[in-house]
């Protein structure tokens, strides 16, 4: 029996790569400090809150909130693991709508910690207050009224299908 494969069933797994049990415990372990680089297809993908100037964009399955007086970054995970193809704020810059690419995607409403007191989950920037669907391929944009009142998104050229 060769202890490095070879054969069809002679796998060995270190314990260290074992899924499930210690999974927990790492995530409690591991923090997202910075971000390198962007995924933005097109001008939906940024946004600066009229606020407090914090510029939001997608990298991959998580949206980057980037303070330029700061030269500090935050962050929004998206749990569903979908890479993020739309931001828009609020009027108030208290919320955050952000609009994911793949099957089936969803529309995600953030309040956001505005105070910087990082009160959510895992050190998170903000939480989830709402989430939509109807799409069927991707969220191209989103955006809000004036008022706030009302939340319109557009979908890909698929969605028509």
């Amino acid at each position: 029996m060769n202890p490095y494969g070879g054969g069809e069933h002679n796998v060995i797994r270190a314990p260290s790569l074992k899924r499930g049990k210690n999974d927990e415990g790492l995530n409690n372990r591991i923090k997202l400090k910075k971000i390198l680089g962007l995924t933005v297809c097109s001008n939906a993908g940024l946004d600066v809150s009229s606020t407090t100037g914090v510029l939001a964009y997608p990298a991959g399955c998580t949206v980057v909130l980037f303070n330029s007086k700061k030269l500090s970054q935050s962050f929004l995970l998206n749990t569903a693991k979908k890479a993020i193809t739309a931001v828009a704020y609020s009027q108030c810059g208290r919320y955050l709508a952000t609009g994911e690419c793949g099957h089936n995607p969803s529309i995600k409403v953030w309040e956001l910690d505005v105070n910087g007191n990082s009160s959510y989950e895992n050190g998170a920037a903000g939480s989830i207050v709402a989430e939509f669907s109807g799409h069927k391929y991707a969220v191209s944009c989103v955006a809000f009224s004036p008022t706030g009142k009302y939340l319109v998104s557009v979908g890909s050229q698929h969605d028509n299908i």
